[in-house]
């Protein structure tokens, strides 16, 4: 029975943390022609950490899944953005799941990587042949201003990454019973 009611905690708890990647990702994000500053990936990194990178990854794909089925929504199709949504929760869950501690340092260091991943994988889509050989329009500015954007973004992103782990996570029961968990299994 009680492996039965963590079952539905886990289920639980990732679809709430899909569902504000989700809002964050469609509803609250601020978005221009080449350039956005939205926060959906912490929700999914904290997946990661909390669930581990196989989850993690479902909970990239299952939120842009959810923003392609929305109808205010441009796209029609997975495409190159996905894996951008998919590598925050591999990556939380890669270097981070099962950890009681997230040493500043390194969690800084995964968060510049993944995001100079996520900024370029995204940067491929937008600015791909389609829009040079195409259109005839320059991918300089938009990059410039992208990049502006992700030098002023990757601070907070750390900061909230960091403060919710350790204000909401690792205080949280439901974390450390998972632990206890993988500690009583292995």
């Amino acid at each position: 029975m009680q492996e039965k009611d963590f079952r539905t905690r886990r289920i639980t708890y990732m679809a709430m943390l899909v569902a504000i990647s989700f809002v964050l990702k469609s509803l609250l994000g601020y978005e221009q022609a080449d350039w956005a500053i939205r926060f959906y990936d912490v929700p999914l990194f904290i997946t990661g950490i909390m669930f581990g990178p196989v989850y993690g990854l479902l909970a990239g794909l299952m939120t842009d899944t959810l923003h392609i089925l929305w109808p205010l929504n441009f796209a029609t199709m997975y495409n190159l953005m996905t894996l951008s949504s998919m590598s925050w929760g591999l990556a939380g869950g890669l270097f981070f799941h099962g950890k009681k501690h997230l040493s500043k340092q390194f969690l800084a260091g995964v968060v510049i990587v993944v995001s100079l991943f996520s900024f370029t994988v995204i940067s491929i889509q937008l600015y791909g042949p389609q829009r040079y050989f195409f259109f005839g329009l320059s991918p300089i500015p938009g990059m410039f201003m992208r990049f502006g954007v992700l030098l002023i973004t990757l601070p907070l992103r750390i900061y909230l990454i960091r403060t919710l782990f350790d204000r909401v996570i690792a205080p949280n029961h439901v974390y450390q019973f998972m632990l206890e968990d993988q500690t009583n299994h292995s």
